[in-house]
């Protein structure tokens, strides 16, 4: 059964400070799902009603997960949730990975048109304004047919978007505020979400 969500304790830090060698130490790893991986479980489990049931990575002898501890859940195909926690603080991110080739047709074919192309640029800059920080894979150039001057040329140049918002290490990781602030922050990726949900399509690549 899933407990309330009450914040990270310090423990929580010490351990994903420690050096990734003590994947192998049972003891440690023991300690780790209790003090990290479990608070983060039940984090997702508060947040499910809303968004869904995540994913919650398990360290599987990975020196990366053992200093992040991250969920994942996906809205909707190759569309998806997230939340880490590091050294560096907590971080949330959204958007869309690992496309398949008519899927990024699609995205291209959407962000070109009048009316769909315009609402997501408003969308995305939106939430750039509020803090977030857009990534992904980007080309150098514009993509084939389309002008340098393009007014949406930047976002035309993903390959997949991602936007992520961070939040620094402090006593606030230690109360029940991450929770608030991540249900804040993935209800503010929902316009930007259901964009790519709409306009993207099915991966072929899962039919089957």
């Amino acid at each position: 059964m899933a407990s309330e969500f009450i914040g990270w304790s310090d423990e929580a830090l010490l351990l994903e400070q420690a050096e990734a060698e003590g994947v192998g130490d049972a003891a440690r790893r023991d300690a780790r799902e209790t003090f990290v991986r479990a608070p983060m479980a039940d984090l997702c489990d508060a947040l499910a009603a809303d968004f869904g049931p995540a994913h919650v990575w398990h360290l599987h002898r990975d020196p990366y997960l053992w200093r992040n501890q991250c969920a994942e859940l996906e809205v909707a195909d190759r569309v998806g949730l997230g939340v880490r926690l590091s050294l560096a603080g907590l971080a949330v991110w959204g958007g869309m990975m690992r496309l398949a080739p008519s899927q990024l047709a699609a995205f291209r074919q959407a962000v070109l048109d009048s009316r769909s192309g315009p609402r997501l640029a408003r969308a995305v800059a939106t939430l750039v304004r509020g803090g977030w920080t857009i990534d992904g894979d980007t080309m150098k150039t514009a993509p084939r047919g389309v002008t340098p001057n393009h007014p949406r040329l930047e976002l035309l140049r993903h390959r997949h978007v991602v936007l992520r918002r961070d939040w620094p290490v402090g006593a606030w990781l230690s109360t029940a505020e991450p929770l608030d602030r991540v249900r804040k922050a993935w209800g503010d990726l929902g316009p930007v979400l259901t964009w790519f949900a709409q306009h993207l399509g099915p991966d072929p690549r899962r039919r089957g």
